[in-house]
């Protein structure tokens, strides 16, 4: 009488470290092709959608994981039957390759400031000014070409002076936005700008 095959894993899941924004393949092998298996973050299951992609060719086994955010970062487990493969994903937030930079033109608005990520396709960006979350819209230009992202302050007075900054996941580059009245009812523009330890002082 033929023996049955006896479902285990032949290659265990590789724990991986990945950074924030790009997609991750957690890939295991089992003994019998086409085996059932079910795919776990910690204790919750997860399925195809816009999120995971699940595959299995043959006796190969993949979860891909897309638009990696440092959320993503736990266990992951391929259970087949009562057997389990573990393996550890640990995502890092984008590192920023500039330090905030504001500058202006001679009337002080449009005021502009600038920064780049590590590496293109970063859209979890957020631009602040003091407690308010920026949005895209007449006042504010919110753009990004390549690594650099800019924002554009159309018009800018003293009551919006305060720290502006740019946030990266868990990252964050913060000028300190200073808009003066001169005479005549010209302002002028003064940025301190701080950034993994280090300022400087920054006039137009």
């Amino acid at each position: 009488m033929p023996s049955v095959p006896v479902l285990s894993f032949v290659k265990e899941l590789t724990s991986q470290e990945v950074t924030e924004g790009g997609s991750a393949s957690l890939c295991c092998e089992t003994s019998i092709p086409d085996a059932s298996v079910t795919w776990k973050k910690g204790t919750q299951v997860l399925s195809n959608g816009k999120k995971y992609s699940i595959k299995s060719d043959g006796t190969i086994q993949t979860l891909e994981i897309h638009k990696l955010s440092v959320d993503d970062g736990g266990e992951y487990i391929c259970e087949a039957g009562d057997k389990r493969s573990k393996a550890t994903l640990t995502v890092k937030g984008n590192n920023l390759d500039s330090s905030l930079e504001m500058g202006s033109i001679l009337h002080c608005f449009p005021a502009e400031a600038k920064c780049e990520v590590s590496h293109t396709g970063v859209t979890n960006v957020e631009w602040w000014l003091g407690s308010n979350h920026l949005q895209n819209n007449d006042l504010n230009q919110i753009s990004s070409r390549g690594r650099e992202h800019s924002l554009v302050l159309k018009m800018v007075t003293p009551d919006d002076s305060g720290d502006g900054a740019f946030v990266v996941g868990p990252e964050k580059s913060v000028a300190y936005l200073l808009v003066q009245e001169k005479p005549k009812g010209k302002r002028h523009i003064m940025a301190n700008v701080t950034h993994v330890g280090k300022q400087s002082s920054v006039c137009h």
